[in-house]
């Protein structure tokens, strides 16, 4: 009578405290919430910054005669106004107010899950609005400069107000990078959701049988049924006599 040749136990195969052999293992991540709730104050500091650099001059170029300083909201010189001022202050201010929004948004979206995509809209929104701004101001201001650098009786330089609206952009960009990688884990989590369930695996024995033709697993006996149950148990042999079609 032929008897099995082995077995396979998964546990078995796995010594205590070893590696999972099925995947790679979890990675530690920052938690959404976490990652919104550091947006949120980002973003919030971006709006500030960006009103902030709408008062100090933008940019100063000083003259034998006088000095000539760009503001986003006053006079470039004495007593005279420019057309700049409003164009420049207006939207600043704009995109500065819809950074305070998405800010609101995100804060409130770590404790209520129906203002998330509302933030993450609302977050690109602003910073892709206030970065286009800023750069608009930091072109117009690097040209002046470099149009100053050529002239030997100016003498040109950025502003406090360029400095905070250019550390304002930045901080509207980390926000959004911030509320991006939030929204990885729930990414991740739907598509996983969506994907065929496996088997769990646990403890399998497959007993095999050698026979004239082949393993066999698990023939059935004489009175044409399958074998008793304790003679599946694994690592035990199979007790049962000749079978049909089987091995002898």
């Amino acid at each position: 009578m032929s008897q099995p040749l082995s077995t396979v136990s998964w546990n078995a195969a796995r010594a205590p405290g070893a590696m999972d052999p099925w995947g790679p293992p979890h990675r530690k991540t920052f938690q959404p919430a976490v990652l919104r709730l550091v947006a949120a104050v980002l973003s919030g500091l971006a709006g500030a910054l960006l009103v902030g650099g709408t008062f100090p001059a933008l940019l100063t170029v000083e003259y034998d005669t006088g000095t000539y300083e760009l503001f986003a909201w006053g006079p470039e010189d004495a007593g005279e106004s420019n057309g700049y001022a409003l164009r420049l202050g207006i939207p600043l201010a704009l995109a500065a107010a819809g950074l305070l929004i998405a800010t609101v948004l995100t804060a409130s979206s770590v404790w209520g899950p129906r203002a998330r995509r509302a933030g993450l809209v609302v977050t690109l929104g602003a910073v892709s609005f206030a970065v286009a701004q800023v750069w608009v101001v930091a072109s117009y201001v690097i040209d002046s400069v470099r149009e100053a650098a050529g002239n030997d009786l100016a003498q040109a330089s950025q502003g406090a107000g360029y400095w905070l609206l250019m550390a304002g952009a930045l901080f509207s960009v980390l926000s959004a990078v911030c509320l991006l990688l939030a929204q990885l884990p729930a990414r991740r989590q739907g598509s996983s959701s969506m994907a065929p369930p496996q088997p769990a695996m646990g403890s399998f024995a497959a007993p095999l049988y050698a026979g004239p033709v082949g393993p066999y697993a698990g023939p059935n006996t004489l009175d044409g049924g399958p074998p008793a149950p304790h003679t599946w148990a694994a690592g035990a042999p199979w007790q049962s006599g000749s079978s049909r079609g089987g091995p002898q």
